[in-house]
């Protein structure tokens, strides 16, 4: 394993958390509504019942701003009740959703895995198609996971994201999500039709069951060193490896 391109020693692995800590983040904004917002009500439903009891989940909506649906909980029955009555409104206040969940994890129970699946259909806009729909931008979105130890699994929904660029014109929006997710160690995953979002939730879920943590005593630090590339080799032939791209000095 490398740390800032320096060999370190990994002194413990697991892959038996003590439990995963899911806030759903679901695009409720005015493009979702009808068969999307549906379909993507009942795909988190099924994720929420397919949860080992000691896991906590929390529901997080967002149009024009995020809003707490259901507050971290091993409550599964509460918290399916309150995705069941979502609707759709606004704009896609996409990245401000990503930094609030963040926030939401950031008292979770240590040795619990701290995610957030993400789903949307578009770009971060406001309603009026004039302006943002986050005061965050998407790097202090992603900065804000990384500090908060989360894992983002984003799910594009719909041909457009595939098609269509972000506000900036700089990136397309499936670009957009999937840097979200690899920066933090998840992943992206696209979902062309409505029908296949509950497979993908399944696997992000049965993922989740199968990652594993590892731990070691990182470099020193230097002065005004921010930020640090990390890098895990295997020498497994036909094994690939995921992990976060790195993390901010602390």
């Amino acid at each position: 394993m490398l740390d800032n391109r320096q060999p370190v020693e990994i002194e413990r692995w697991d892959n038996a958390p003590a439990g995963l800590s899911v806030v759903l983040v679901l695009d409720t904004s005015l493009t979702m509504e009808g068969e999307k917002l549906r379909a993507a009500i009942r795909a988190a439903e099924e994720f929420v019942e397919k949860l080992e009891p000691q896991d906590r989940v929390a529901a997080l909506p967002f149009s024009d701003e995020p809003r707490i649906a259901a507050s971290m909980t091993d409550n599964h029955d509460a918290a399916i009740e309150s995705i069941a009555g979502l609707g759709a409104r606004g704009g896609t206040a996409l990245y401000d959703a990503i930094h609030h969940a963040a926030d939401l994890l950031a008292n979770e129970q240590p040795g619990f895995r701290r995610v957030a699946v993400v789903l949307s259909d578009g770009r971060d806009e406001a309603a009026s198609g004039l302006e943002p729909g986050s005061f965050h931008t998407l790097d202090e979105a992603i900065r804000r996971a990384h500090r908060r130890d989360m894992i983002v699994f984003t799910i594009g929904l719909g041909k457009e994201v595939e098609t269509e660029q972000d506000f900036t014109g700089k990136m397309m929006l499936s670009e957009v999500l999937e840097r979200i997710a690899v920066s933090t160690g998840g992943r992206y995953v696209y979902a062309k039709r409505t029908g296949s979002l509950s497979s993908h939730y399944r696997e992000i879920l049965e993922e989740l069951r199968h990652q594993y943590g590892l731990a070691y005593t990182p470099p020193a630090p230097r002065p005004g060193e921010s930020w640090r590339p990390i890098q895990v080799q295997v020498d497994r032939e036909g094994v690939s490896v995921r992990t976060r791209e790195g993390y901010f000095v602390r």
